[in-house]
């Protein structure tokens, strides 16, 4: 899944659950749940990272926490829920550790995370996506 759609997924569920010992550690666990959702996400990049790389991955980023920031702009859990956004893609934070930084002791992770994913071709693992990222503004804007 794209970054966009788990840092929707991450606020909504601080949105709808403002206990952050309940809401945080669900938004973390998101993420494996979307990723179990059949998607399309362009694979992970490999080192080293090409300038489209960094485009690609950072322009989806810069989107998801935009639309984070400017959805709950005005609401007294504005970090907390911003926070719950950046839990939710913790998960490929440390699978990129795994493989950026060589760290042997991830590997399992690694390799759990990996397996997790259920990929589509491109258009219609775009509009799942779509519709997780269209259903996770919903339920924070209502």
């Amino acid at each position: 899944m794209l970054s966009t759609p788990h840092l929707l997924t991450g606020a909504a569920i601080v949105t709808l659950i403002p206990d952050p010992n309940l809401s945080l550690p669900l938004s973390f666990i998101s993420h494996f749940c979307l990723d179990a959702i059949p998607h399309w996400d362009g694979g992970g990049p490999e080192p080293p990272l090409t300038k489209n790389d960094y485009l690609r991955v950072g322009g989806d980023y810069f989107l998801g926490v935009s639309l984070v920031f400017l959805l709950t702009l005005g609401s007294n859990n504005q970090v907390l829920i911003l926070t719950g956004a950046v839990l939710a893609t913790l998960p490929d934070f440390i699978h990129g550790a795994s493989k950026f930084l060589n760290l042997p002791f991830l590997d399992s992770y690694a390799r759990f995370h990996s397996r997790l994913q259920a990929k589509l071709p491109l258009l219609p693992g775009l509009a799942t996506n779509t519709v997780m990222a269209i259903l996770a503004i919903g339920l924070i804007r209502f």
